[in-house]
């Protein structure tokens, strides 16, 4: 939800062409489909595959490859980085020349390109059916515990070694946040500053308690960028407020801080325990130790991914200014489309080709190149690319098989959360079912009793998020939001991977 052609489509160019400098193949073609700013993604399933496979390949057989990834992932992180600065820097971009912004919008273009390039290895690499480098270590892993009579353990082992031991933005967040309240919980004001939080009485800060605005909005500054995902918005002092209440709820706040930093100590502790304790090999502690870097890595290069969107707003911003459309409007061109509609004054001509790809669109890359459609040629794409699917195909199936992101056992009723708009309806102990998860999302997850995704392998956010919380998750079942709906008693089995009906609601 809340998705629009750019800058989804720079990942896809890269995916289709650029990718083929490190992996020696590409993605034949990327097929994405927008209504109302919902969007449904899908990538030719065999050159994926192949994509993912010499990713892994590389991984297992060359620990060079594995420190050249992250390494330039790095690289190009801090280049874009810095880029954003200068960008966040500069007052106003009305003095520039249409020609002066399309230099920074393709400079951006280009930076972004380069980390995409390898920023896409920890992602592709979880999408090869069975074979992808998480199921690869789950094996090796399963086989030795069996050879020396550990096999019980295998998702509490499991969890632990392949959990990262660096500290991911929403956790750094989360730290931040608590500080923050330490802070608050000395001023002389404490408790009344309290009861304006749990009421959300956000307007009175700016007024009568100006240190505690002032500290709102230096942690929105630093960390605002964390709920953006592709499109925004930046995270605002209501979510902020939501998160505090979060916190004061539980209380103890002192114990909250004590207990993530718990958390990352106990990690590297229980790691080195475990690897002596199993005589693990060191095939197997490599692959763990990789395990664990990518899954910081991948949260890591998003976290740039999210700031330099952020940052690039204001850019984006004054070029809808000059074509007449608005921020959102805007995003549903690409770069050589905003050429031409500043270059050759194509000002009416964009707004309605605009004003169509809102209600609905469609793209397809393929070899570095886009081709966009809208109207009723894109219904003819549509239905072209995509296979329909009947519900008889889905109708018996009861039960998903997934990846085990963090162990355990709990049932309860499904939520079905696809975008930020379905944070509300999550309760206590239900269990969060989504596509993927984002740090919008975080609210739920916290409230939620277990995790369930249909993408992802072990380094990814859901999976990031669960080991932090501690809370059973399953991620890359394929199909979960598609077998159960809101309301559906289910049981969810981290200890095996297994997500099961037990009653339709």
């Amino acid at each position: 939800g809340n998705m629009y052609i750019y800058p989804w489509y720079i990942s896809d160019l890269t995916a289709t062409k650029d990718i083929a400098v490190i992996a020696g193949t590409k993605v034949a073609k990327a097929f994405m489909f927008i209504e109302k700013d919902f969007l449904r993604f899908y990538y030719d399933d065999k050159s994926t595959t192949e994509v993912a496979r010499s990713f892994v390949n590389n991984i297992k057989k060359d620990k060079n490859f594995f420190k050249k990834v992250i390494k330039n992932i790095y690289k190009y992180g801090d280049e874009l980085l810095a880029f954003c600065e200068d960008i966040d820097r500069q007052r106003s971009f009305k003095g520039l020349t249409d020609g002066e912004l399309i230099d920074i919008l393709r400079d951006y273009i280009k930076r972004l390109t380069a980390l995409r390039i390898w920023g896409w290895v920890p992602a592709i690499m979880e999408v090869v059916e069975g074979k992808s480098l998480t199921n690869y270590l789950m094996k090796k892993f399963k086989d030795y515990l069996e050879k020396i009579g550990q096999i019980n353990k295998l998702a509490e082992y499991y969890s632990i070694l392949s959990s990262s031991e660096k500290k991911s933005g929403v956790f750094t967040e989360e730290l931040a946040r608590l500080n923050l309240l330490l802070k608050i919980l000395k001023l002389k004001n404490a408790r009344q500053i309290i009861k304006h939080i749990r009421a959300n009485n956000y307007e009175i800060f700016t007024t009568k308690y100006p240190v505690v605005d002032k500290l709102f909005k230096q942690h929105l500054k630093k960390f605002g960028w964390l709920t953006y995902a592709y499109s925004g918005p930046l995270m605002g002092i209501e979510h902020l407020l939501k998160l505090l209440q979060e916190n004061i709820k539980q209380g103890d706040i002192l114990g909250q801080k004590k207990k993530l930093l718990d958390h990352y100590k106990n990690i590297v502790k229980e790691k080195a325990l475990l690897i002596n304790k199993l005589h693990l090999p060191e095939e197997l502690v490599y692959l763990f130790k990789v395990s664990a870097e990518l899954m910081y890595i991948k949260d890591y290069r998003k976290s740039i991914y999210q700031q330099s969107y952020a940052a690039m707003d204001r850019v984006i911003m004054e070029i809808a200014r000059r074509l007449g459309l608005s921020l959102k409007g805007a995003k549903y061109l690409v770069l050589e489309e905003i050429i031409d509609a500043l270059k050759n004054k194509k000002f009416d001509f964009y707004k309605k080709v605009v004003s169509e790809r809102m209600q609905k669109c469609c793209y397809i890359a393929q070899n570095g190149k886009i081709s966009i459609y809208q109207g009723k040629k894109c219904d003819e794409i549509i239905n072209k690319e995509i296979k329909p699917q009947t519900a008889s195909v889905l109708v018996e199936v009861t039960e998903v098989k997934g990846m085990i992101a963090y162990r355990g056992k709990v049932q309860g009723e499904v939520r079905i959360v696809l975008a930020a708009k379905d944070v509300e309806k999550v309760r206590e102990g239900d269990i969060l079912v989504s596509s993927s998860t984002n740090p919008d999302l975080l609210l739920a997850m916290k409230k939620a009793g277990a995790i369930v995704t249909d993408f992802g392998g072990i380094v990814s956010h859901a999976a990031i998020v669960s080991r932090e919380l501690k809370k059973p998750c399953v991620v890359g079942t394929k199909q979960a939001t598609h077998i159960f709906k809101d309301g559906d008693l289910v049981e969810v089995d981290a200890d095996n991977g297994i997500v099961k009906m037990i009653k339709k609601g």
